[in-house]
């Protein structure tokens, strides 16, 4: 989730400069060349998850499919906002915007300001009573008060800065395009960050969950932005957000339940396969091993 062209029109209009590295990694590893010097044309050659999820709806509306399996096995993260899109495309813009929000508090700190060279103190200001200062925390979201008019403005505008994903927004000709009768979701201990993210936003949507719940709670920091210390020039990540999907709610909090889990007793009906939770998936979905009922 992390090499596809939506990510890096994120970053990039953010003034992340630092995260170029990506998108010339993803360029490198599609076309199996040097990256150009020039970026703009490093995000034209990167493959968009917004034209390919339309060509998935399409093609699944096309031909009739009845069960979708999302498989985040083992998916560690990158850029969540591609679980926007799939939503988008799936469940509709109003699924997408009007989402109960969970309770979300950022921090601005002088590191944040730094990594984010586009976000500017005095542009945040502006529409606020109470203004913020450096080294503040600032409520994003609060499930209290529900899906605003402010909290919808803000999804739109943040989402906008994917600009390819934006054109689509515009057009609407796919929005909630099709729905099939199963989307179930595949997850693992090892289904994390970003890729949980997704998980939880299909979720919320009404998907399905199959398999062995995350090993990350919906209460949780995240959002991490890189750092190097200057001496060693040993590399980690800090966070700069703290999420409570579910506030009220300690327990659906702390893990995220499958609606579907993958018993010891199912895993061993079929051999120990590496694969279990795809054919768990397909078998909840009206499959057997392939062959349809």
């Amino acid at each position: 989730m992390m090499h596809y062209r939506e990510a890096l029109e994120m970053w990039e209009s953010y003034g992340s400069e630092h995260q170029r590295r990506h998108g010339r990694k993803a360029y490198e590893r599609y076309h199996e060349k040097r990256a150009p010097s020039d970026y703009a044309e490093v995000m034209a050659g990167v493959p968009s998850a917004t034209e390919v999820f339309r060509d998935l709806v399409r093609d699944m509306k096309t031909a009739g499919t009845k069960t979708l399996l999302v498989d985040l096995r083992q998916n560690s993260g990158g850029n969540s906002f591609m679980s926007n899109i799939l939503v988008y495309f799936l469940y509709g813009r109003e699924k997408l915007l009007g989402r109960r929000p969970g309770l979300e508090v950022k921090k601005y700190s002088s590191f944040f300001f730094e990594t984010h060279p586009n976000v500017k103190l005095e542009d945040l200001n502006k529409t606020r009573v109470v203004r913020l200062a450096v080294g503040d925390c600032d409520t994003l979201s609060n499930p209290r008060f529900g899906v605003t008019s402010d909290v919808r403005a803000k999804r739109e505008e943040t989402l906008r800065r994917m600009t390819t994903f934006a054109a689509e927004l515009d057009g609407g000709e796919y929005d909630g395009h099709y729905t099939p009768e199963h989307v179930i979701v595949l997850s693992t201990p090892w289904t994390f960050s970003s890729g949980y993210t997704m998980m939880r936003y299909l979720y919320n949507a009404g998907a399905k969950l199959a398999g062995t719940p995350s090993g990350q709670a919906s209460n949780c920091f995240g959002d991490v932005i890189r750092f190097e210390l200057p001496n060693s020039g040993v590399t980690g990540h800090v966070s700069h957000k703290r999420f409570s999907d579910f506030p009220d709610d300690p327990e659906l909090g702390r893990v995220l339940p499958m609606d579907y889990p993958l018993t010891y007793e199912k895993l061993r009906s079929y051999d120990f396969d590496a694969n279990a939770e795809v054919r768990w998936g397909m078998e909840v979905g009206g499959y057997d091993d392939g062959i349809s009922r």
